[in-house]
């Protein structure tokens, strides 16, 4: 995110600095139309106005100064673009950071709840029973199938000859 930031930054001050130069340049011309007025300052004062307005006029509309401002404002406009996409970026990863942190924090805040739950000494037998298959001495264990639930098959009844022969075989085997 500081990377974005410092580009946007970057992006920023040069679109400053390139309207500075074009601002710059446009002082320079109007300062350049005062001193041509000031040359013909023998020259009756409607004679300075109009000769003040159509150097004006000249330099402000010609083609070459159109292109240029046009230039400027299309500069400027792209990096002002160009920022805004990276504004709705950072606010679209600051707020998937944000739930990110929520989230982290959930569970944080569960597995604190579990650990202080085990350093229970009902907490922590009842731990270990869940986690390992282990009882205590003098304790025996019940297993109880459901009988929807169960995963024991039925016991066929029509077992053929080659079966028999199978199982006898491996019974053959196991007492070697």
């Amino acid at each position: 995110m500081l990377i974005i930031i410092k580009i946007a930054t970057t992006a920023h001050i040069l679109s400053t600095v390139f309207l500075f130069f074009a601002l710059k340049i446009i002082v320079f011309y109007i300062e350049s139309f005062r001193d041509c007025a000031k040359m013909y300052s023998n020259s009756t004062k409607d004679m300075k106005e109009y000769q003040h307005k159509y150097i004006v006029r000249r330099l402000l509309y010609s083609r070459i100064t159109i292109v240029v401002l046009f230039l400027a404002i299309v500069l400027l406009l792209r990096s002002v673009m160009e920022l805004n996409d990276k504004r709705i970026e950072t606010h679209k990863l600051e707020t998937e950071s944000a739930v990110e942190r929520k989230d982290l924090e959930q569970k944080v805040a569960k597995a604190e709840q579990k650990n202080a739950d085990i350093n229970t000494p009902r907490g922590f037998e009842a731990y270990v029973r869940i986690t390992f298959p282990v009882v205590q001495e003098g304790e025996g264990v019940i297993v109880v199938y459901d009988d929807e639930k169960s995963s024991v098959a039925d016991v066929r009844s029509d077992v053929s000859m080659w079966e028999r022969l199978l199982i006898w075989w491996r019974g053959v085997k196991e007492s070697k």
